[in-house]
């Protein structure tokens, strides 16, 4: 058996997209950062206002933008539209830590392709961000599946339940969440 000399082969770097970052909390923005960067992704700026989202996005012109759904100066969703109007072939990724299924309607009506929570691992973060990138739409779920009115096996449980219940049950029920007490 003979000893080849191979030449050694460096993997081709493929350039991801350009992301901006548009995240109210500094801490968070730049944990994110430090994370996409070590998994190559390219993080053109971190930046924490609506104005200096669209400024960022005029003058760096990234690809792909993840956008915080709840901001101190400025709706996410409303950013998302404004930075669309002037960037139309822009990405965009919902982020929030108050996930919930009217957000990702209107994030879907806005046209972002992706929404996230918070509470994902920095590794399904990137993979997000990875197949956002590539033209794949991306939600959790569980949220999905209400919009299209696909129910868990606890909502259709508490709906079976809430039909059984009598008009005086459910009259009960509304004083009960009146706060008023069973006295």
């Amino acid at each position: 058996m003979r000893d080849l000399d191979m030449a050694r082969v460096e993997p081709e770097e493929v350039a991801g997209p350009r992301v901006l970052l548009v995240e109210d909390h500094m801490l968070f923005g730049e944990a994110m950062r430090v994370a996409m960067a070590a998994a190559g992704l390219e993080v053109v700026a971190v930046v924490g206002t609506g104005p200096d989202a669209l400024t960022a996005a005029d003058v760096l012109r990234p690809d792909l933008a993840l956008v915080d759904l709840h901001m101190a100066d400025m709706d996410g969703i409303d950013l998302g539209r404004r930075m669309l109007e002037r960037h139309p072939g822009m990405k965009l990724i919902m982020v929030t830590g108050y996930p919930d299924s009217t957000a990702l309607q209107r994030a879907i009506e806005a046209k972002f392709q992706g929404f996230l929570s918070k509470d994902v691992s920095m590794r399904e973060f990137v993979a997000a961000v990875r197949a956002v990138s590539e033209g794949h739409v991306v939600m959790p779920v569980n949220l999905a599946s209400r919009i299209v009115g696909i129910r868990s096996d606890d909502e259709r449980m508490a709906a079976l339940n809430a039909k059984q219940l009598t008009p005086r049950e459910w009259e009960i029920l509304r004083l009960l969440v009146q706060g008023v007490s069973s006295g």
